[in-house]
């Protein structure tokens, strides 16, 4: 989170899963800090320093128990004293890259659970599509022809007609988007943009997606559904 949040607004949590599910938690830190500069709350599975590293690193992050518990461990703690007394612990989504976007898609089902953004990955059975009933971004290269965009033409079509969707495919780009930029580039820009308008409603992020503010950002094409059924504040 911020290092000094702003006292007078609540901020929405994210969890995040790392590219081949991998268990480090400060893998995708400099994109991950662009978001939260926006006043968002992110929690990254893995370890954060080497003492923390288990001893066989491994694929440590893959059973969704480490989101779960995360999200347990943050609702339990916001709106209480300290710096959690500014994050609103039921403004909650999920987030990641490739096999982390599939854990995001994977946790579709839990309740507790407001938004999905998957990045480079949309599901891996096209029928999961049909199981999504809370607004979802996905965000993808032009050049993610191997894995991802195939899923997404299959999946895409099958997203329920009430379901809020945004798709946009960014030019020139393959699997690793912009995630090795500066501040994790375009691509960190526009997830804060969608947390902050999916969970929070928030009148200019909106028109990022409902608008052409993501269009004058690079993603092209767009494609969009419901996005009206967003409630703005």
């Amino acid at each position: 989170m911020p290092a000094q949040p702003p006292a007078s607004k609540k901020m929405p949590v994210v969890l995040w899963g790392n590219g081949q599910c991998y268990g480090d938690g400060l893998a995708y830190g400099g994109f991950l800090s662009q978001v939260a500069s926006y006043g968002i709350v992110v929690i990254a599975n893995g370890w954060v320093s080497s003492s923390s590293r288990p001893k066989y690193q491994g694929d440590i992050t893959k059973n969704l128990k480490y989101i779960t518990d995360s999200i347990s461990w943050i609702q339990e703690r916001a709106g209480k004293s300290g710096n959690f007394s500014t994050v609103n612990g039921a403004a909650l989504g999920v987030a990641g890259h490739s096999c982390g976007g599939y854990q995001t898609v994977e946790m579709r089902k839990d309740p507790r659970v407001k938004m999905l953004a998957p990045f480079g990955y949309f599901t891996e059975q096209s029928q999961w599509a049909s199981e999504i009933k809370v607004p979802v971004g996905v965000f993808v290269g032009e050049y993610d022809t191997s894995i991802a965009l195939p899923q997404i033409r299959a999946g895409w079509p099958r997203l329920p007609t009430s379901t809020p969707g945004w798709w946009g495919t960014y030019p020139s780009l393959n699997h690793d988007g912009t995630f090795d930029q500066s501040n994790g580039g375009a691509w960190a820009v526009s997830l804060a943009r969608w947390v902050l308008f999916s969970l929070m409603g928030d009148s200019e992020s909106a028109q990022y997606f409902v608008g052409n503010g993501a269009g004058q950002d690079g993603w092209k094409p767009i494609t969009k559904q419901r996005l009206e059924s967003i409630a703005i504040s």
